[in-house]
C-alpha cells in the first residue's frame, strides 16, 4: 500500500513538472508572436487605420458612431431635428447629434423643475441668481443649468481602464476624466464614447488584420482561437489602445491557451476635444450671457479652438422649420495642436434652439405686487431679456397701457385686499407702451406718464421671442397709487463736510422724515423699516455715536472697518401699503477733515466735534508726526505743567515727557515761559492725544533779598499762569501783599530753612506804622517786617507794640497819667504810642477827696480799665459846702468850712425865714442876716391881739383887727 502511494505521489509531481514546463513554453511561444516585427508591423497599420476613422467619425458626429457606420448607435433619418442635425462641414455633411437640448423640465430632485412660460424656467428668480446657482465649483460638475441640458454622450466609462483608482491612472501618462464626462454610476446601458471606440475596434479588427498567414509561417502548431478584443485609454495627450488576440498552442496531449497582447499609443487628443466640448455646452447650459465666440478661449486648454455655427442646416437648406432644426446652432471645437490624416481633429455638437429669457421683473420685496408708482410720475419699463442662443430678440407689450386703460372706483377705504376689485378695464389708452420715446428709440424699454386717474392695480405682459418665434413672457403686476415714498438721507455732525462719509469717529445719522404718504392723503407713515449694517431699526432717525465729550474718543465699532461703500435700505408704510425700498449710500472713512475754529480735542472750548480734526487728512489719519496743538504759557515755574486738556474736559493719560532741571534759588522766584507742542496719535483723527515736547526758561528776573536781614522775597511771579493769547502774555514781576511772600505762597522754606510764615523780616526794629525800620523820629513802635509795594518794609502791625526805648509815651492802650487836675487817656498804640484823650478831676492828682467850686467831691481818681462810657476821670459829688455866711433860700451856712473823706461838709445850716412868715404862734419880721460865726439873725413874737381880734403877720410884725 504504501509502494503505491509513493508510486502516485511521484506521477503527481511528474505532471506537475511537466505542465509548468508547457505553460512557460506556451507563454514565450505567445510573446515572441506578439514581438514579431512583422506581426507588429502588419497589426500596427491595421489598429491606427481603424483609431483614426474610430475617432474623426464621431468627433463629427456629437460623439456617436452609427450603426451603419460599424457603430452602436441607430440612425434613424425622419429624427432630423431631434436627435441630430444636418452639418455642412468642411465641404462634408455631416448628422451630428445633439449636445446641448432646451431644459426639458427634468432636475435633480433637490432642485426645482423647469418651468413653461410664463415662469420659464424658473419662476420668482432673476436671470442672475439662477445663473449664480449652478456656477459655483460644488455644483459645475454635477449638474445642468437653467437654459439647456447638456446631452453629449459620456466620455469615460467609470468601470473602465480611466476609472478612478485603476490601475491605468497610476502612471503621469495618463490622466482620469473630468466628473462630467463619466456615466451614471452602476449604469450598464448607457454607452460611453471609450466603449465606442472599443467596440469600433473589436468589430472592425477581423476585417482589417487575418493573422492567419502568421501563423502558418510561425513554424508552430499555433492557432487563433477567437475575435480579437480591445482597451481604450484616454491619456493627457493621446490614447492608448491595447488589442489582445486569444491564442491556442497544441503540445502533444495538451493545448494551452494564451493572449497576442498589442499595446499602442497614439497622440490623438480625443479627450482634450471632449472635455472642451463639454465644458462651453455646460457654461451654455449655466450662464445665459456666455457667449461661445467670446467667451470660450478663457475656459480652453492650449491648442484648441472652438466657434458656433449659427443655422447651418438651414443655412444648407436641409432644415426649414423649426421642428426639424432650421434655428438649431452646433459647436466647432478644433485640436490646432495635432493631426489625423492631414488635418487637424475636430468635434462637433448640435445645439437645439433654446427660448429666450426675459429676467424676472419684481422690486417690491415680499410685496404681492411686482412694480409700484406713484401717481403723477413717468412710469418706465426696463426689461431684460436675453437669448442664450445670443440671438437678438424682439420684446413686446399687451395689456395695461396698450390695449386698454383701466378705471380706478372704490367705494369703501383702500386695502392691499381690495385693491384689484377697484380696478376695472376701460376704453384706449391715450399713451401706449410701444409709441413711447424709450420703445421707439430701442425697441426694448418703454414708459408712459400716469396722472391720478391711474391708480390701481395693473397688469402689463411684456413678450420676448426669438428668430424662432419661442418665447417667453411676464404678467407684470403694477400698482399705481399715492404709495408710501422712502426718502432716507444721512447726515453726519459737520455741515462743511460731505455728507455721504460716515466716519468712525463721528455721529451719523440716518434720517427718514422727509418720506412722504403720496399725492393724497392717506394719513402718517406709521412704520419705519431701517437695515443698517446688516442690523433693521424701526427709528424715523437713527443715530449712531454721542455728541458729547465724554464720547468724543470712542470709535463706532459698528461701521469697522473703513474705505468701503456700504448701503442702508429704507421701506416705510402708510395707509395699509408699503413703500418701495429706497436706498441710500455711505462711504466708510477714518475721521472727517473738518476746519472748525479753536483747538482740536482735549483743547476746545467749545463742543469737541465741532473743533478742527488737525489728525484727519483727507480722511484718514494723520501721522504722528504732525503737529496738532501748540501753546505758550508763561507763570511760575512750579505751576507749569505739560497742556494735558483744557477747559474742563477729560484729561488724556500723560504721555512720556523729560522735564527741565528745576531753577536755582536765585531763579525760583523769576517769570518763566513754557513752550508745549504736541502731535497726533496716528490712529485718531478727531483728538489730538500723541507726544508733547516741552521748551522751558526764565523770562523775567525777579528781585531777591533787598533790605538788612530779610529772609523771604516780597516779589515774583503771578501766581496764575498765562496763555501767549492773552493781551499782555508776558507778566512783569508782581509784588506780594502783607502777609505774603513768594515763599510762602508756593510752600518753600525760607533763606534760614524754617518754614515760610509771610513775614519777611523776623528782626524787631523801632518803626512807625508804615515803615519798618524807620531811621529817624517818631518811630515809636517795635516791629517786625512784611511785604509791600515790592520791598520788605511794612510793619506788621498785629505784633508791634510801643517801646519807650523808641520814643513812646505809652505803652498800652489802657496806661494814664494823672497830672494837676489833668487826667490823659486812651494811649493810641497803633499810630503814636501817645494820649489821645484827657480829662479833668476835682482834686488835684493824688488827693482822693476835697472842695471845689462850693461841692465837696469824694472817691476821685484817673484810673484804667475804662471805656467810652466810663472816662478815666472818676469822682463822687458829696454835700453842697458854700462860704460861711451864705443864705441860701431859708438856710444860712456859718462855721468853718471843710469837706470830709465820705464828701460831708463840715458846715452848720440854721434856718432863717424871710420876714413875714409865721411859724406856729410865732411871727418873725424886722431885718434879716446870717453871720459867717454865729448864724441867722431875725426878730420874732408871739400874738399880741386880744380875743376874738384876727391876728396877721407882717414883715414889719403884727397886726391886730
Amino acid at each position: 500500500m504504501i509502494i503505491l502511494v509513493f508510486v502516485g505521489l511521484a506521477l503527481y509531481v511528474r505532471s506537475a513538472y511537466i505542465n509548468r514546463a508547457l505553460a512557460n513554453q506556451a507563454s514565450k511561444i505567445a510573446q515572441e508572436f506578439s514581438e514579431n516585427r512583422n506581426v507588429i508591423n502588419y497589426i500596427d497599420g491595421c489598429i491606427q487605420t481603424l483609431a483614426e476613422t474610430a475617432i474623426l467619425t464621431l468627433a463629427s458626429q456629437g460623439g456617436v458612431i452609427y450603426q451603419d457606420q460599424g457603430g452602436t448607435t441607430p440612425f434613424h433619418r425622419e429624427e432630423l431635428g431631434q436627435s441630430y442635425l444636418k452639418i455642412p462641414y468642411q465641404d462634408t455633411i455631416f448628422n451630428v447629434t445633439y449636445g446641448l437640448k432646451q431644459n426639458d423640465g427634468i432636475r435633480p430632485l433637490t432642485f426645482p423643475p423647469a418651468y413653461p412660460p410664463p415662469q420659464y424656467p424658473a419662476p420668482n428668480k432673476t436671470i442672475q441668481a439662477m445663473t449664480a446657482q449652478f456656477m459655483h465649483t460644488a455644483n459645475f460638475d454635477l449638474y445642468d443649468g437653467y437654459f439647456g441640458d447638456v446631452t453629449l454622450p459620456k466620455l469615460c466609462s467609470r468601470n473602465g481602464p480611466n476609472r478612478f483608482g485603476g490601475a491605468g491612472t497610476t502612471p503621469t501618462t495618463y490622466q482620469t476624466c473630468a466628473w462630467f464626462a463619466y456615466n451614471q454610476p452602476f449604469d450598464t446601458t448607457q454607452y460611453t464614447i471609450q466603449d465606442e471606440l472599443a467596440t469600433y475596434l473589436e468589430q472592425n479588427l477581423p476585417f482589417c488584420a487575418n493573422l492567419a498567414p502568421f501563423v502558418e509561417r510561425y513554424g508552430t502548431n499555433l492557432t487563433v482561437t477567437g475575435p480579437p478584443t480591445a482597451n481604450v485609454t484616454f491619456t493627457k495627450e493621446g490614447i492608448t489602445i491595447d488589442v489582445n488576440y486569444p491564442l491556442t498552442i497544441t503540445f502533444p496531449r495538451k493545448e494551452i491557451q494564451e493572449l497576442a497582447t498589442f499595446k499602442r499609443a497614439y497622440p490623438f487628443r480625443i479627450k482634450a476635444l471632449y472635455e472642451a466640448a463639454a465644458t462651453l455646452l455646460k457654461l451654455e447650459a449655466k450662464n445665459a450671457t456666455f457667449n461661445i465666440d467670446t467667451d470660450a478661449t478663457q475656459h480652453l486648454p492650449p491648442g484648441i479652438e472652438a466657434y458656433r455655427l449659427r443655422n447651418p442646416c438651414k443655412e444648407a437648406g436641409f432644415c426649414r422649420t423649426r421642428q426639424d432644426g432650421a434655428y438649431d446652432d452646433a459647436l466647432v471645437v478644433i485640436d490646432k495642436r495635432t493631426t489625423i490624416r492631414g488635418q487637424h481633429p475636430f468635434f462637433l455638437a448640435a445645439i437645439e434652439n433654446r427660448p429666450p429669457v426675459l429676467d424676472w421683473i419684481h422690486t417690491t420685496g415680499d410685496a404681492p405686487y411686482d412694480l409700484t408708482s406713484v401717481a403723477g410720475d413717468v412710469l418706465t419699463l426696463t426689461p431684460n431679456a436675453i437669448d442664450p442662443d445670443d440671438e437678438p430678440v424682439n420684446i413686446t407689450y399687451a395689456g395695461w397701457g396698450q390695449d386698454y386703460t383701466d378705471r380706478f372706483t372704490c367705494p369703501f377705504p383702500v386695502t392691499m385686499n381690495n385693491v384689484k376689485t377697484c380696478t376695472t378695464k376701460a376704453g384706449p389708452p391715450l399713451h401706449t407702451w410701444m409709441n413711447s420715446t424709450p420703445y421707439l428709440t430701442n425697441h426694448k424699454d418703454a414708459s408712459i406718464p400716469t396722472q391720478e386717474e391711474d391708480l390701481g392695480w395693473h397688469v402689463v405682459t411684456i413678450n420676448v421671442t426669438d428668430e424662432a418665434r419661442t418665447s417667453d413672457w411676464q404678467d407684470v403686476t403694477i400698482l399705481v397709487f399715492p404709495l408710501p415714498e422712502a426718502k432716507p438721507r444721512g447726515y453726519n455732525d459737520q455741515p462743511d463736510t460731505d455728507q455721504t462719509l460716515l466716519s468712525l469717529e463721528n455721529p451719523y445719522c440716518f434720517d427718514a422724515t422727509q418720506s412722504t404718504t403720496g399725492l393724497t392723503s392717506q394719513g402718517e407713515i406709521t412704520a419705519y423699516n431701517w437695515t443698517i449694517a446688516g442690523s433693521t431699526y424701526t427709528d424715523p432717525v437713527v443715530c449712531f455715536g454721542q455728541t458729547s465729550i465724554s464720547d468724543i474718543k470712542d470709535e463706532m465699532s459698528l461701521f469697522a472697518p473703513s474705505g468701503r461703500t456700504d448701503y442702508a435700505t429704507l421701506v416705510v408704510s402708510g395707509g395699509g401699503f408699503q413703500s418701495p425700498p429706497a436706498t441710500l449710500s455711505y462711504k466708510v472713512v477714518d475721521c472727517l477733515s473738518h476746519a472748525g475754529i479753536g483747538s482740536p480735542y482735549p483743547y476746545n472750548y467749545t463742543n469737541g466735534f465741532e473743533a478742527p480734526t488737525l489728525c484727519c487728512i483727507n480722511n484718514t489719519y494723520a501721522p504722528p508726526t504732525t503737529p496738532c496743538y501748540a501753546a505758550q504759557t508763561y507763570g511760575p515755574y512750579w505751576q507749569l505743567t505739560p497742556p494735558l486738556s483744557t477747559y474742563g474736559n477729560q484729561p488724556e493719560p500723560p504721555p512720556t515727557i523729560t522735564q527741565p532741571p528745576a531753577p536755582s534759588w536765585e531763579e525760583a522766584n523769576d517769570v518763566f515761559t513754557q513752550a508745549a507742542t504736541r502731535y497726533c496719535s496716528g490712529d485718531r483723527g478727531n483728538t489730538c492725544t500723541g507726544d508733547i515736547t516741552l521748551t522751558v526758561q526764565p523770562i523775567t528776573a525777579c528781585p531777591d533779598l533787598t533790605s538788612q536781614g530779610q529772609t523771604e522775597r516780597c516779589t515774583g511771579p503771578s501766581p496764575n499762569t498765562r496763555p501767549a493769547e492773552d493781551a499782555q502774555p508776558a507778566p512783569a514781576c508782581i509784588s506780594y501783599e502783607p502777609g505774603d511772600s513768594f515763599e510762602y505762597h508756593y510752600g518753600f522754606p525760607d533763606a534760614r530753612g524754617a518754614p515760610a510764615d509771610g513775614v519777611c523780616n523776623e528782626n524787631w526794629a523801632c518803626s512807625s506804622p508804615t515803615e519798618y525800620n524807620k531811621p529817624f523820629a517818631p518811630a515809636p513802635f517795635r516791629c517786625q517786617a512784611l511785604c509791600g509795594d515790592g520791598f520788605c518794609k511794612t510793619p506788621k502791625l498785629d505784633t508791634c507794640y510801643c517801646d519807650p526805648s523808641c520814643g513812646a509815651e505809652c505803652t498800652t492802650p489802657n496806661d494814664v497819667s494823672w497830672e494837676g487836675t489833668t487826667c490823659s487817656f486812651s494811649c493810641d498804640t497803633s499810630t503814636t504810642c501817645g494820649y489821645t484823650q484827657t480829662c479833668q478831676t476835682p482834686c488835684p492828682a493824688g488827693q482822693p477827696f476835697c472842695l471845689a467850686q462850693d461841692t465837696c467831691y469824694y472817691n476821685v481818681a484817673c484810673t484804667a480799665p475804662f471805656t467810652f462810657q466810663d472816662p478815666a476821670c472818676k469822682q463822687q459829688e458829696g454835700d453842697y459846702c458854700p462860704p460861711a455866711g451864705t443864705l441860701q433860700g431859708n438856710t444860712c451856712y456859718y462855721g468853718a468850712r471843710s469837706c470830709t473823706q465820705n464828701g460831708g461838709c463840715t458846715l452848720t445850716k440854721d434856718t432863717c425865714p424871710a420876714p413875714g412868715t409865721r411859724i406856729g404862734a410865732t411871727c418873725y419880721y424886722g431885718a434879716r442876716s446870717c453871720h459867717p460865726a454865729t448864724g441867722c439873725s431875725i426878730q420874732s413874737s408871739p400874738s399880741p391881739c386880744d380875743p376874738g381880734q384876727r391876728a396877721t403877720c407882717t414883715p414889719t410884725g403884727w397886726v391886730c383887727t
